[in-house]
Parts: structure tokens; sequence; C-alpha cells
């Protein structure tokens, strides 16, 4: 073979080479703005997790079931930050965990859809990703099919080893020219590019005309009822803003009288041991005037605890529930010393009381900082517990974090958009037997 000849191959090839990567470039670029976050919000439009999903028809998403399931809601996030809204549910295929949500597309608004193709891939084909892998949305990754294979839970799905992980799911399985192979489902954690995609032949079976509303009911106390009817509720006489016209001396005995309230002590118990409160406060404080000075919701609870004890509000003379109290007061606290380890956590309030409904605590949040909210309930009694954080915005109750999932044991996280007192309202809304007390103890730890 001549020298001219090897060139001329060399040349080829790598020209070759170089089409080859300007194409992919080119179809990443045609199909990322087909492709969106979808994150599901709770009961209170507030997001709670994300995953991928893309656009098969103008107002049209294929994802996940997985990825929607137990929300009331999607934003559906485009490829320029655009947040628009999924209206309700259109088709879907829990056993094959796909589904396809109508989305709200504004008037002159197009949105280019990707084309299904429902050829089996060929063993060895390359094949590509395109998703939001931990919240980093539009990566790319790239690999081959690596097998078709019958799943027991799935049926028939396509082995790939391109790159994904948790938010990927939803995520087309494109070929090389931008068509949709299947839908990325799930990977093994424990193998080295194992994953797995649902195949596009199962949502082109799909017949996206139903209108299915995500969420609807909810159980309360083992009945269903529509979300609206039993929204959380704030017990405003407990917010902690004085009457107008008030002294402020007269504001800070307010505040005294509605520390022990919040305690569930009697207004009457309360309202004679005054005098005490202000010695107690003194101690406590001996700079503190009551006529020049603002005593916080926080210190006014101090001294009422210092006062009167701990009101758990429990039948002491039932030993199992005061066991169960023991141990679940435990568990929180063991949760708060594991943070703890972690980094620096401060603890902002705790409750241990019998629940029937619900429970309130207060809390004084600063702007900016990040809290954690965490709670248990005896599982012989309480199938559900729900938990919310709201403040008051001046003209209504605002949520910043909710945890409405099917769990006795919820948690949320949020960080405080105003520096004000926030109501974390704890909720039953499902218990194994009716007119029982449940147990409850949480804690809310600023980190």
């Amino acid at each position: 073979m001549t020298m001219g000849r090897i060139l001329c191959m060399i040349t080829l090839f790598c020209g070759g080479i170089g089409l080859w990567a300007q194409s992919t470039v080119e179809m990443v670029r045609k199909v990322k703005p087909s492709v969106v976050t979808v994150r599901p919000t709770n009961a209170f439009g507030l997001e709670e997790s994300f995953g991928s999903g893309f656009f098969i028809a103008p107002d049209r998403v294929v994802t996940n079931h997985h990825v929607i399931e137990g929300a009331y809601g999607a934003n559906i996030i485009l490829n320029d930050s655009t947040i628009l809204k999924a209206r309700h549910i259109v088709a879907m295929d829990t056993a094959r965990d796909i589904a396809i949500l109508a989305v709200n597309v504004p008037a002159g608004r197009t949105i280019p859809t990707l084309s299904l193709n429902t050829k089996r891939p060929q063993q060895g084909e390359r094949v590509y990703v395109v998703g939001n892998p931990l919240g980093f949305d539009q990566s790319v990754s790239d690999g081959i099919v690596a097998s078709i294979r019958t799943v027991p839970s799935l049926g028939q799905v396509i082995q790939f080893t391109s790159a994904i992980s948790p938010g990927n799911s939803g995520s087309p399985l494109l070929d090389e020219k931008g068509s949709v192979y299947g839908v990325a489902q799930s990977t093994i954690v424990e193998g080295q590019n194992l994953n797995f995609a649902i195949p596009a032949e199962v949502v082109q079976s799909l017949r996206p005309d139903s209108i299915i509303a995500f969420a609807p009911i909810k159980k309360k106390y083992g009945v269903e009822v529509l979300l609206p009817e039993y929204a959380f509720i704030v017990d405003t006489t407990l917010r902690g803003v004085p009457p107008s016209g008030l002294s402020l001396r007269e504001a800070n005995l307010w505040r005294l009288k509605l520390a022990g309230k919040r305690q569930r002590w009697d207004t009457a118990v309360v309202t004679k041991q005054m005098n005490r409160y202000q010695r107690i406060l003194k101690r406590l404080d001996p700079l503190f005037d009551l006529d020049k000075d603002t005593l916080t919701m926080t210190d006014a609870e101090s001294v009422v605890l210092e006062a009167m004890g701990y009101n758990l509000d429990v039948d002491t003379t039932n030993p199992a529930l005061a066991e169960q109290l023991s141990q679940a007061s435990a568990a929180v606290e063991y949760v708060m010393a594991s943070l703890g380890t972690q980094s620096e956590v401060e603890s902002k309030g705790f409750i241990a009381t019998t629940i029937t409904t619900r429970a309130q605590q207060w809390v004084e949040c600063e702007k900016g900082e990040e809290y954690f909210v965490y709670g248990i309930a005896n599982e012989e009694v309480i199938k559900d517990l729900d938990v919310a954080v709201l403040y008051w915005d001046g003209t209504r109750w605002k949520a910043v974090a909710a945890n409405t999932d099917s769990t006795n044991k919820p948690a949320t996280a949020f960080t405080a958009p105003e520096t004000a007192e926030y109501a974390v309202v704890w909720r039953v809304a499902d218990r194994l037997e009716d007119g029982t007390q449940g147990i409850l103890v949480g804690g809310i730890f600023k980190r």
C-alpha cells in the first residue's frame, strides 16, 4: 500500500469521525427544546422532587408514572427556564410506568416535539439520553444498546449503557437521528451502567384523550375527601401579634398569657400566675424592663415553661401511652443528634403530645436560614401524619414547606422567606381507628 493511499484513508476516516461528531451535536441541539424538567407539586403547589420528560405533541409531555405519582400537580420547565403548568394526566400505564400529561402551553408558543421510533434497536447501536440527572438540566450522555430484556415487573425493556442518575426518570432514549427509542426508567446502582428504558411502542399504544386528575383525593380519618375540604387550618388566635393599642407593658403581659395558652394551660390558671411569671422573667433577665423592652414569644414561652413545666397533655395513668411517648421522643432526639454530627444544628421547637386530629407549633424563623422539620406518630393508631409550615404574608397563610406523603414519619425542610413567626401544623390524615388518641412527637431544627 502506497503512502498516498494510507494518507487518503486516514483523511477519510478522520473526516468521517468529524461528520459523525457534527451530526451528534446538531441532533442534540435539535432535541433539547423538546426535553423538559418535570417538578411534581404537593397540595400547596410546592415542588417536592423532580424528573424529566419530553413533548410528543404540542401540549403533551411524556414522563414516568413514578415521577408524578401522588402529586397534586406538576410544573413543566422548558430549556429556556419557562415554567408551564400540567393540567392533568391524559393517559397512563402504571404497570409499565408511563404517564402522558396535558400541559398549558401559551397561545402562539410552538414547542418542537420528538417522534417515536417503535422499531426494536439493534444490540450495540449507539443511543443518547437528554435529561436532568441530579437536577443538572439538559445534560447529555451516550452509550450503546446492551440488550433487549424482559423484566417481570415491567415487561420488555431496552437495556442501555448511557449514564443516568436520579432525575433522569422520564428522559428520552434517542437514536442518532433524535427519534425516541424509549423512556429512561431505572438504573441498578449496584451495577455499572445497567440502565433500562420503556420502549416507545408502549407510549404509542396509549390514547392521550382522558382527563385524569393528579391526586384529587386523600384519606381523612379513613374517608376519602377532596383536599380543599380539609386543608391545613392555622389557629390564628395563637399568633404572637398583640392587638393594636396596647402599651409596651400590656403587650408583654399579653405574650405571657398567649405562651400559656399555646401550652394548653387553662386561661384562668395562667392569669393567676402572672405575678409569678414576672418574677421568673426578672430572675432570668435582671435587666429586662416590662415597660421599656419587647418580650419575644420565644422568651415568653421560656418563662411559662420555667414557671409551670411542660404540659404534655398526656394521660400519664396510661402506661402504654407514656411508653410510646418516651420511645417517640427518643427517636426524634436521635434524628436531631444525627443531624448534629453532620453540621451544627439548633433546636427551635419540640412537641410531644397526644393527638386526635391536629396539633400546632409556633417557631420564630430568620430570613434566609435553613430549617428542618421531623415528626413521628405511633403506627399502632396513626397511618398517615401530614405536616405543613406556614406564615402570614399580610393577606393569607402561605405554605413554605409541607409533607403530605402517606407516612406517619413526615419530614420537610425549608429556607425561611421572611423573618417572622411560622405556624407548624401537624394533621392526622388517616388512622386505623376513629376516636382513638395517637402520639405525636416532632421537632423543628435550624441547620
